[in-house]
């Protein structure tokens, strides 16, 4: 037997979340485990894809937290799961489908998947989607034929459904969906034979892009393994591998924002602030419907998948894009042209306000936003860029030297980055304390603590979260919470992620009798982190201490991974429950839900809320009255968005606090507080814990 693969070198580790460390290099028990999967490997002569499948399985089984979770009996899962990741909806196969398949390869699937690489169950899969995709598409197409008989009837949308279907009850769900559709394009306009047009053209649009290489099948079957262990471990296949290289790489560049699959349509997650989306007028929770080329060709996105629907929006930076959007819950859509670019680059971005006013004073109080944690680089002309901890620092020295008396940090959007960083920040405010500790492979825990701390800041302090707050960026929450440094207000729990990733690129454990020329890679979950407490935020993220109302759009978060098992608590938080701060946080969520029910601009935002929710499932069927209806709504959210002009209008004034270079203070200060009405109540709960300082305590019961 030849010499076994070497372990992946440190150089090529990308640690997501935590120091780029190398895991374990040199280990006897890595060695002796690439080992015997050379020898598995080079027992048969099979196809590099075969192999490279079952090296992955084999890497999962050992690097994974959750490896000893996972059982043969579970890996039959992996049929639904991949069959849900091809037909989402559950639209295409029918229960009877799904019976057969499962009788099929359920029985050996464990065997095929862990000692051949079998990927054939995922293409006879794939084999009969086409088919019935194929035959929908023509049953479409017939149905689309006889559009008169949708005029007279009062159309039902379609109630989604959990479960797969029997092929009678699929064929009513269509029938509704296509009536469904068509009444929906008519309300907005498009006459009744164009209508049917426009629907037969998305269907064809939707059969095409549904079409997937071999490559593709694979990776979405390996990946549909992957989902066992937890949501984020991802298989790259080596198609897709270099793809993503182009895109990072060449000339092609988007739109500055963020998707996400809702049904059958791509919904606006996030917009990066002065990015083409954003200046453009798109919003969080808009749908995308379409795409209009340059000759006038209208692309419909509807079932597309996000794959299809991103080179749809890439194109050389420059040039001009149409996107067609619908509004959330209103069903109006607009026609918006966009210019490509390069995304702004995120930082940290500082701001002052140095009279704000609350109750019956003016309070000066700064605004820290961290967008994600990067660490710091080099630019082609030799300068540093520094990290965001220190642009953290710096942001902290200006708001001393100001005079502010607090600040809030605000960790919205912010999905993490570094772990390092994540440290380093909370232990800005905390010191040298342990802010968290990792466990990984071997079940050794890492404990970081922040390093080379010159000053730590000890002025009152706020920290602003939403569902989009993860990871490292919900470790300096949850580190600050846990020592009572902070109050943390937010509109939802955190996002939930916890875990410690490692891009292993698949030519560093493969057999060298293989060609390792055309590999991909894995992102694999390799450890966890901890908070001070010894909790998890993961899977169902940190709760706030205060909470605000704010719209929510997209999915929900998959948190299909089991709660973890704590730690024991750190030494000096074992008997920790500061009786003030259980008063303060009590006397501070009175003096937040008062202003709640009283102020106006905050009864607004409670209003908006109720607004977007109330769903469009409710909507009437016929085209007249939908039309009626869509207007209404339209009129109503155009009320809404006047309304709260007017608190922007006369909203405080907020200095922007140069971080990076003075000379461009006003350019890269792209957030804009002045108009966020989550961000104001914010800074009201920190002028309410400021005044609190001095508040007599109540004796102790």
């Amino acid at each position: 037997m030849s010499n076994p693969p070497p372990f992946v070198p440190a150089k090529t580790i990308v640690r997501v979340g935590s120091k780029a460390r190398q895991l374990v290099c040199g280990s006897l028990s890595i060695l002796a485990f690439l080992a015997s999967l050379q020898a598995a490997n080079t027992a048969v002569v099979q196809s590099p894809s075969r192999v490279e499948f079952r090296t992955v399985v084999q890497m999962f089984g050992y690097f994974h937290p959750r490896r000893a979770a996972v059982t043969e009996q579970d890996l039959p899962q992996i049929l639904e799961l991949f069959l849900a990741r091809l037909d989402a909806e559950r639209a295409y196969f029918t229960k009877e489908d799904v019976g057969q398949f499962t009788a099929k390869y359920g029985p050996d699937i464990a065997v095929k998947i862990t000692y051949i690489g079998d990927c054939s169950a995922a293409f006879s899969a794939y084999d009969v989607y086409q088919q019935r995709n194929v035959a929908r598409n023509a049953w479409i197409s017939e149905r689309l034929k006889q559009w008169k008989e949708f005029a007279r009837a009062d159309l039902v949308p379609p109630v989604p459904h959990p479960t797969w279907l029997p092929a009678s009850d699929l064929d009513l769900f269509w029938e509704q969906r296509l009536r469904s559709e068509w009444a929906l394009e008519v309300a907005r306009g498009a006459s009744e034979a164009g209508a049917a047009e426009l629907l037969r053209l998305r269907y064809e649009t939707a059969l095409r892009s549904s079409m997937r290489t071999p490559d593709d099948i694979a990776a979405l079957f390996v990946n549909s393994f992957a989902a066992l262990f937890d949501p984020d471990s991802t298989y790259f296949s080596a198609g897709q591998m270099k793809n993503l290289s182009i895109s990072q790489t060449g000339q092609d560049v988007g739109i500055a924002a963020s998707l996400s699959t809702l049904g059958r349509s791509s919904v606006f997650m996030s917009v990066t602030p002065e990015g083409p989306a954003d200046l453009a007028g798109i919003m969080p929770g808009d749908r995308l419907l379409a795409v209009e080329s340059a000759d006038g060709q209208r692309i419909d996105t509807m079932g597309l998948d996000l794959q299809g629907v991103t080179k749809l929006l890439r194109g050389p930076a420059g040039s001009a894009i149409t996107l067609v959007i619908e509004r959330p819950y209103s069903l109006t859509s607009d026609s918006l042209t966009l210019i490509r670019n390069r995304a702004p680059e995120q930082r940290a971005h500082a701001f002052l306000s140095a009279e704000f006013q609350a109750e019956d004073r003016k309070r000066a109080l700064g605004v820290v936003a961290i967008p994600s944690l990067y660490g710091s680089r080099l630019e082609p002309s030799g300068n540093e860029i520094p990290a965001v901890s220190a642009d953290v620092q710096t942001a902290l020295a200006a708001f001393d030297a100001a005079g502010v008396e607090g600040i809030v940090l605000d960790l919205r959007g912010n999905g993490g980055g570094l772990l390092l960083e994540g440290v380093q920040v909370a232990g800005l405010f905390v010191g040298n304390e342990v802010i968290a500790r990792e466990s990984e492979i071997a079940g050794k825990v890492q404990v970081d603590r922040a390093e080379h701390i010159a000053s730590v800041y000890r002025r009152p302090l706020v920290v602003l979260v939403d569902e989009g707050t993860g990871s490292g960026a919900e470790l300096i929450a949850g580190a600050l919470q846990d020592y009572g440094r902070a109050v943390v207000v937010g509109t939802n729990h955190t996002a939930g992620a916890a875990s410690i990733a490692a891009v292993l690129e698949l030519k560093n454990y493969m057999p060298k009798t293989q060609d390792l020329s055309n590999l991909g890679a894995v992102r694999l979950a390799v450890g966890h982190f901890y908070l001070p407490r010894g909790t998890s935020p993961e899977p169902d993220g940190l709760m706030p201490d205060l909470l605000l109302s704010t719209p929510t759009f997209g999915p929900a978060p998959a948190h299909t991974a089991p709660p973890r098992p704590p730690l024991a608590s750190i030494a000096s938080l074992v008997n920790a429950g500061d009786p003030d701060r259980a008063w303060l946080l009590s006397l501070l969520k009175q003096k937040s839900e008062s202003r709640q029910a009283k102020l106006p601009e905050l009864r607004y935002l409670q209003r908006w809320v109720q607004e977007l929710s109330q769903t469009p499932a409710n909507r009437p069927g016929n085209p007249a009255e939908l039309r009626q209806w869509i207007q209404a709504r339209s009129a109503a959210m155009e009320r809404f968005k006047a309304e709260g002009n007017e608190f922007t209008a006369n909203a405080p004034r907020f200095q922007p606090v140069p971080l990076h270079n003075p000379a461009t203070a006003a350019a890269e200060s792209t957030a804009r507080p002045a108009g966020d009405l989550v961000l104001r109540e914010a800074l009201r709960i920190l002028a309410d814990a400021i005044e609190l300082q001095t508040t007599p305590r109540p004796p102790p019961s």
